[in-house]
């Protein structure tokens, strides 16, 4: 967080502050987002590079959720009523600055509460009636396979150029121990996927409801023993999987903590029951070692730019959480 002296260092042009009628008394980064304090209160300032038709899908999904008192926070229009202002390289949006603290690491009573709000959330989201659900981005099985296959064809090419290479760092070593276990989740999951798409038809065909698409810690905000969620740039209608399998596999952890995953998972189902074609596409998104190929891409990507020792440390995380998610789905989701 940096105090600024002045707006000159937010990208904004004065004029967008004019639009809101604000006397700024003070204007402070936080990340990407602007916190001003004028004369009508305090501000969140956003400028972003989305589409309008993205933004104007989160505006219709913050109304809904208001109208079913979901804490959100609205955006507020400038004087001329308009959501956001079009600058030379975005948006602009205004909201009401929420004060809070963000949800601790690593600390089941906070994640027990936050996929509670999850599923009340996806709750929420079965009765909405998009304007045009067909502008709302969903998950299609064929592009998911395709996805999967591709990233089968790179591992496996990165795993002979590990083979033929002399000298493997100790990262590369590790990493070459993981690689076949990795391709046969993979692999596993792929066939899992067409064998779903047999008895199920389609994930289309689902279900479909309210999905933040980034929901983690740092969109969370704890306000006066509540959770605020923030930060709908991703929302999209479409099956709740979309978001719970996400937010397993960032957040399992090691076998000493390993019910909690259940107790989550629990917690969902007893606000939002999950029907068997969902519960069986968990499964299959889980098996999908999907973090761990991101993360050696990026990896390979990047060279010897970074630091080995936090690389390999990292790795290591990521494969206990692996292996952590593969007890998970032969306990809980079979």
């Amino acid at each position: 967080m940096s105090h600024i002296n002045g707006l000159e260092r937010t990208g904004i042009h004065p004029h967008v502050f004019q639009e809101y009628d604000f006397l700024i008394e003070k204007a402070e980064m936080h990340h990407s987002t602007i916190k001003l304090t004028t004369q009508l209160g305090e501000f969140s300032v956003k400028k972003t590079k989305m589409k309008p038709d993205q933004l104007d899908r989160m505006i219709e999904v913050l109304g809904y959720l208001d109208t079913q008192n979901f804490l959100v926070n609205q955006i507020v229009k400038n004087k001329f009523g308009d959501p956001y202002i079009p600058v030379k390289d975005g948006l602009v949006y205004v909201k009401k600055w929420v004060e809070g603290k963000h949800l601790k690491l690593n600390s089941h009573p906070h994640f027990l509460a936050a996929i509670m709000v999850m599923a009340k959330l996806h709750k929420l989201g079965l009765n909405f009636s998009p304007r045009n659900s067909s502008h709302y981005p969903s998950m299609n099985e064929i592009q998911i396979l395709n996805t999967w296959k591709q990233r089968m064809i790179w591992i496996k090419k990165y795993h002979k150029q590990l083979k033929r290479k002399s000298g493997l760092t100790t990262f590369e070593h590790v990493l070459s121990t993981y690689i076949p276990f990795l391709k046969d989740w993979a692999e596993e999951a792929i066939e899992q996927l067409e064998q779903w798409v047999i008895e199920y038809h389609s994930i289309r065909d689902l279900r479909r409801t309210i999905c933040h698409g980034n929901y983690h810690h740092r969109n969370l905000i704890l306000h006066q023993e509540k959770i605020v969620v923030l930060d709908f740039h991703g929302v999209s209608y479409d099956t709740p999987v979309r978001d719970i399998a996400p937010f397993i596999r960032r957040y399992i952890l090691n076998k000493e903590n390993r019910t909690w995953a259940f107790e989550w998972l629990e917690a969902y189902q007893n606000i939002m029951p999950l029907n068997q074609a969902e519960k069986s596409l968990l499964a299959i998104f889980l098996l999908f070692p999907e973090r761990m190929f991101s993360f050696i891409k990026k990896y390979e990507e990047k060279g010897k730019h970074g630091s080995e020792e936090h690389d390999l440390k990292k790795l290591q995380v990521r494969w206990a959480q692996m292996r952590e998610l593969i007890w998970f789905i032969d306990q809980y989701l079979k």
